[in-house]
């Protein structure tokens, strides 16, 4: 493959186009053409539309009015095609959280659930979970909204806090950063961290992308939920869920969001699609604060090197090159989905070497950079030259990590000596190598000989709102466990078993 390097422009293009699961701007597709032949999408507007077997609509991710100018509208949900390793991961993933959501899930029908599992909640000894719920777990797993306290006791409960905090910043200035308090250990709740991502993690992202917003009418999408829609019970349990969690989280660790979103979509998404959950009002009174770090991505110099190669196709005798494409601002067409059995796709197969990926490029095809698109749908060999853009880091990754150790810096700014106990919980890869490399970073780490605590809890991507919920119920038995744990460990879905008989050997 040729190389080459390049800044700037392309940089700044490809960071445009990449996106959280919340986040891309995205445009009307009613120009879209899609030739039945070729399997080629075109896209007059730039902007990829989904295919139609994903039961997303060409309408269905549009925002309106204020929302869509201030926000943004959300990112395609796609399908994209894993290995079978891959696929044999999250099959087991999928089963694991399944039955350990089961083992974790609080009886209805009795007071003190009998522990059947090691990990199953012992409520009897440990009253953290039901002391964080509002009401009954009746009312928690069938989604009945949590009364809240009037505004006026949230506001004046929030006046109290922040002058208070006001207050001891000022004696902390005084006195000195630490105020001759000792290290109350790692897993002290005052001294452990819990960084949550949002979307796919608390919010159930991809559910609401691929099944509720295209359920509703075109002028219900621009506001919040319905009651009258289908999908508002699952919601409302689900929302009621996340509340439970954030108050267990803080009962063990002090807790923050970090985002991949632009402010302020983590408070109108929950206002939208979690009826019943007052967010801002709850990490008000908890005291959580939320980052948005995609605002950080206009100022990420990222380099790019071009990688080049030619795919070569037989389309003599027909058959679908099965890719959905995008057309770009200087001519080329960027890959938006391979299409499973179409000839790109067996390409692949026997060039593993050369494959061709969602987001590579066509520059050229049959030497010809014009009319890409007509090229391709000609009964003909076809020579397509394609190229990737790798990028020297993933802009992404650098934007949690600027607001993590933000983060890192407010929890533990005044308490340098501290041994730092980081949980970091997300859905995607980013999380996991941002925090890494927060707490590998000299210059952020406690000054404290002790080595930090770097823990991750890698979600399922893409979930269900069903595996989703099931991830969080599993995680409000864990939480105080896995604060508690004296040791780094990373957590994916499958690994479940393992992590287990670390965190409740003891049990």
């Amino acid at each position: 493959m040729a190389t080459a390097s390049t800044t700037s422009e392309l940089s700044r293009t490809r960071a445009n186009q990449q996106s959280c699961p919340a986040f891309s701007d995205i445009h009307s597709v009613q120009d879209a053409e899609v030739d039945s032949q070729a399997g080629v999408l075109s896209i007059a507007t730039g902007h990829a539309r989904p295919c139609e077997d994903e039961g997303v609509g060409s309408e269905s991710m549009g925002f309106r009015s204020w929302f869509e100018d201030r926000v943004g509208a959300p990112r395609l949900v796609r399908k994209e095609k894993r290995s079978p390793e891959e696929q044999g991961r999250r099959d087991t993933a999928l089963e694991k959280v399944h039955h350990f959501a089961t083992r974790c899930d609080i009886s209805l029908h009795s007071g003190m659930p009998v522990r059947t599992a090691m990990s199953s909640p012992d409520l009897q000894g440990n009253s953290l979970a039901l002391e964080a719920m509002n009401d009954s777990p009746e009312d928690a797993l069938k989604g009945k909204p949590s009364p809240s306290p009037p505004a006026s006791c949230f506001q004046a409960c929030g006046d109290l806090r922040s002058l208070t905090r006001k207050l001891m910043a000022l004696i902390q200035d005084f006195l000195g950063n630490d105020l001759g308090v000792a290290d109350p250990g790692f897993q002290d709740p005052e001294n452990a961290v819990i960084i949550f991502d949002w979307d796919d993690t608390l919010l159930p992202t991809t559910y609401i992308l691929s099944t509720v917003i295209p359920s509703l009418a075109e002028e219900d999408r621009a506001g919040v939920l319905p009651e009258s829609s289908p999908h508002q019970a699952a919601l409302a349990a689900h929302a009621h869920l996340v509340g439970f969690l954030l108050r267990t989280a803080r009962r063990v660790a002090r807790v923050a969001i970090v985002s991949n979103s632009l402010s302020p979509w983590v408070e109108a998404s929950s206002a939208r699609y979690l009826p019943g959950l007052d967010l801002e009002s709850l990490l008000r009174e908890l005291d959580v604060p939320i980052y948005y770090a995609r605002r950080h991505l206009p100022n990420i110099a990222v380099t790019y090197k071009v990688e080049k190669w030619d795919v070569h196709l037989d389309r003599s005798s027909g058959g679908r090159i099965g890719v959905d494409i995008i057309p770009e601002f200087d001519g080329s067409l960027a890959v938006a989905r391979i299409e499973e059995g179409g000839l790109m796709d067996k390409w692949n197969q026997e060039h593993p070497d050369q494959e061709v990926h969602p987001g590579d490029r066509f520059s050229e095809v049959n030497g010809s950079s014009q009319h890409l698109t007509a090229e391709c749908r000609k009964m003909q060999n076809l020579r397509i030259t394609v190229y990737r853009a790798v990028p020297d880091r993933d802009p992404y990754v650098e934007a949690k990590r600027i607001d993590m150790v933000a983060c890192l810096e407010k929890f533990y700014g005044r308490h340098q000596k501290w041994r730092q106990n980081v949980l970091s919980i997300g859905d995607a890869c980013t999380e996991q190598q941002a925090i890494k490399e927060v707490l590998q970073d000299s210059s952020v780490v406690s000054t404290s000989a002790r080595r930090p605590l770097c823990k991750t809890v890698n979600l399922i991507d893409t979930p269900t709102l069903e595996q989703l919920s099931n991830e969080l119920r599993i995680l409000l038995v864990w939480l105080s466990h896995m604060v508690q744990y004296h040791k780094d460990f990373d957590l994916f879905m499958d690994g479940l078993d393992d992590l287990e008989a670390e965190l409740f050997k003891k049990a």
